[in-house]
């Protein structure tokens, strides 16, 4: 169990807070991240909110280091400036439409150990017209577990946990968190998707295993600005969100396959050419000076 009496600059975790013309939704959020029972340092990141959020975030003083810029250039680069802002190991990616509970950063953080990738909790989803909570749940059990299971869910099914109920390592973000399209042929862009799901598959191909704590510990706000809830109203951009998801398993399945392509290119016989004339180089450039005079 990570010490709790520590000073928030001891901290091994920064909550990192993504945020865009939400300043009534934001301030849950940021709240929540204050009031965790380990200390951790919080950033907010605002790209181009021409609403009161500045204004808001001058309440909470030195509490937060709050990163702002005028233009937006969308949310993952918003999300990715923020994490780079950060200096610990852990960075933990809360929507601003987002809170967790108290002791979400104490209880993932326990479970963090050298071969775990990421911690999971359970979520709530909270429907903001109907009034109404749905319970959202991974495993039945806390503890460390082979992310295989999880890993052919996320493959077959297309399906994507949301950063808010996760606590990732700071270099699977930074690696995972993808500006534009990924580097295939016919790639798609959807704005606020894609990253969410590379992020754990990265930390899939890096670590073997991961840790999932059976406590709703997460609280999803679940309204008409959200962009995957207004992307499903629209065909449209439903399919276009959908191939961006398939994009990122594409890649990922490439990703899986390389060791293969690495053993084939150490056998091709460009690469064993390669070498033999690197070797012989000076050789040859004097029987080339010959045959030139």
């Amino acid at each position: 169990m990570k010490k709790k009496n520590i000073r928030k600059e001891e901290s091994e975790v920064t909550i990192v807070i993504p945020t865009f013309n939400r300043s009534d939704y934001v301030q849950k959020a940021i709240d929540s991240a204050l009031n965790q029972t380990y200390p951790c340092q919080v950033i907010v990141c605002d790209h181009g909110s021409s609403d009161n959020t500045p204004e808001v975030m001058k309440r909470y003083g030195s509490k937060i280091l709050y990163v702002r810029k005028e233009e937006d250039l969308g949310p993952h680069f918003c999300w990715l400036d923020g994490v780079l802002h950060s200096k610990t190991k852990y960075v933990k990616l809360l929507y601003d439409d987002d809170w967790i509970e108290p002791a979400f950063i104490e209880k993932t953080l326990a479970l963090m150990q050298d071969d775990v990738s990421c911690v999971i909790t359970n979520a709530n989803i909270c429907f903001e017209e109907e009034g109404k909570v749905q319970k959202s749940a991974f495993f039945n059990k806390t503890g460390i577990f082979n992310n295989f299971l999880i890993k052919q869910e996320l493959l077959l099914f297309g399906g994507v946990i949301s950063p808010s109920c996760v606590l990732f390592r700071r270099d699977e973000l930074i690696d995972g968190i993808y500006q534009g399209k990924l580097p295939i042929k016919g790639g798609t862009y959807y704005h606020g998707v894609g990253p969410d799901m590379f992020v754990m598959l990265i930390g899939f191909l890096r670590y073997p295993k991961i840790g999932f704590v059976n406590e709703y510990l997460a609280n999803f706000r679940a309204h008409n600005k959200s962009i995957t809830i207004s992307a499903g109203k629209e065909e449209a951009s439903k399919k276009q969100m959908a191939d961006a998801y398939m994009n990122v398993i594409r890649f990922y399945s490439f990703l899986r396959t390389f060791p293969i392509f690495k053993v084939l290119y150490y056998l091709s016989p460009t690469r064993i050419l390669g070498i033999i004339l690197r070797k012989n180089f000076s050789r040859l450039k004097r029987i080339r000076d010959i045959f030139i005079r």
